[in-house]
Order: structure tokens, then sequence, then C-alpha cells
């Protein structure tokens, strides 16, 4: 089965499933409705929350460098390690 229909299955079934279930919207909202709110305010979601998560992907980035040198300067000073 190629991806693009099982995808769409998917959404159609979460879709009907919320439907007929009649699941808030806070524990499991429609894909219609996400795909509005998404729609509704485009610069918010793809721009700003973008930005942070970019912003907080560096970070880590970065802190988990530091942190690996910081250990390899450890172990290659290690003297236990050198037998």
């Amino acid at each position: 089965m190629p991806p693009s229909i099982f995808f769409g299955i998917v959404i159609t079934f979460w879709q009907e499933y919320v439907t007929v279930k009649e699941i808030p919207t806070i524990i499991m909202p429609k894909p219609s409705e996400i795909l509005a709110r998404l729609l509704e305010d485009p610069h918010y979601f793809f721009i700003e929350n973008g930005m942070i998560t970019f912003m907080e992907a560096i970070s880590g980035f970065v802190i988990g460098s530091i942190a690996a040198m910081v250990v390899s300067v450890f172990l290659a000073r290690s003297r236990a390690l050198d037998r």
C-alpha cells in the first residue's frame, strides 16, 4: 500500500473516530480542526514556533557538544583507561 493512501486512510479514520465517539477537542482534536488552526495564522505556527524549536535544537546541540568534549578530555587523561 502506498504511503499516501495509508496516510489518507489514517486521517479519515481519525476524523470519523473523533466525530462518532464525541471526544473533546482538548483530548483529541479532529484533523480538520488542526488544519483550520494552522491555516488561520501560519506566521505564528511556522515562523514564531519554528524559530523557538530551531533555537532549542541549536542549544541542545551546543550543550551536547560541550559535554562530549569535556567527557572526552577526561577519558583521554584517565590513568585507569591507559592500562
